[in-house]
């Protein structure tokens, strides 16, 4: 059984991913006057990593309820992700940002890692 804050911790770096993967939410929300929501470039950095950088997660990614494949996955989209965001400086413009190939490269990595998880929050839901 995972228990309820590892549960979170992956609940929470999947919408992270999630968010990486929607170009149409990014352009919504982070890049629109509707301050009905809120969020950008560099809370998504922040929030992702808050969870990554979890010793646990790394030596005992199986207590979290992932299997091999999907924490080879995470880790990989985390490293991505780090040498990503080490080359922005501040908060990139949505015309920067949608116009660089390798933000889309990050978008299609994490379509990719969330296919893998197909099922998961269904699973630990609840």
């Amino acid at each position: 059984m995972v228990d309820i804050l590892k549960k979170r911790t992956i609940f929470q770096m999947l919408s992270d991913v999630r968010i990486t993967s929607d170009l149409d939410y990014q352009k919504n929300v982070w890049y629109s006057d509707n301050k009905e929501y809120s969020g950008n470039f560099n809370e998504l950095i922040c929030s992702f990593f808050d969870f990554y950088d979890n010793d646990e997660l790394h030596e005992d990614p199986d207590s979290f309820g992932l299997s091999s494949e999907q924490y080879q996955a995470l880790k990989f989209f985390g490293e991505e992700l780090d040498k990503y965001s080490d080359n922005v400086i501040g908060h990139p413009t949505e015309e920067r940002l949608m116009q660089d190939p390798e933000w889309h490269r990050m978008q299609k990595l994490a379509e990719e890692t969330l296919n893998l998880f197909e099922g998961w929050e269904e699973k630990y839901a609840g």
